[in-house]
């Protein structure tokens, strides 16, 4: 089911307010993701058998990766992830349906890497951005895609 855009941009505000990393070029990054990904919740589970799960489409090793060697020394932030998703431990399974944990893993995907996210108004450097982060250089996406998928659910 694809996400109305208005309600899942104040999905993305409110969450990320919740753990203290709002800005708004990460609520612009975050929007495309979820554009890019997962067609705005239209894929939940990765086409083609992959592992990647829910609305921003992370993979089981990405978020063993952000709690084992970020959030596990993040005390705080981590506490705050647990209680706004509304979960006890940290859970690969609740990528899938629980919109509230996939934002805040993926913004914490972002938030580990050493360079700022771009203005929210320069949509080529986010989806830039988001191919480096986010995708990678072994990813199958390209940025003219996170453009076209913003310009298509998001905008």
């Amino acid at each position: 089911m694809i996400l109305n855009n208005l309600l899942f941009r104040k999905l993305v505000e409110s969450t990320l307010k919740e753990i203290d990393l709002y800005s708004k070029n990460a609520e612009e990054l975050l929007m495309g993701t979820a554009a890019q990904e997962g067609h705005m919740g239209e894929y939940r589970i990765q086409l083609g058998g992959g592992p990647a799960l829910g609305i921003m489409q992370i993979e089981p090793t990405t978020h063993d990766d952000c709690w084992t060697n970020f959030l596990n020394y993040k005390h705080e932030l981590k506490s705050r992830i647990l209680t706004v998703s509304g979960l006890k431990e940290p859970s690969v399974e609740a990528l899938q349906n629980n919109d509230i944990y996939s934002i805040c893993i993926a913004r914490v995907k972002y938030y580990r890497d050493r360079e700022p996210i771009p203005d929210y108004k320069d949509l080529e450097g986010l989806a830039k951005y988001w191919k480096r982060v986010y995708n990678s250089e072994k990813g199958k996406g390209k940025p003219e895609e996170f453009i076209k998928n913003y310009k298509k659910y998001v905008v």
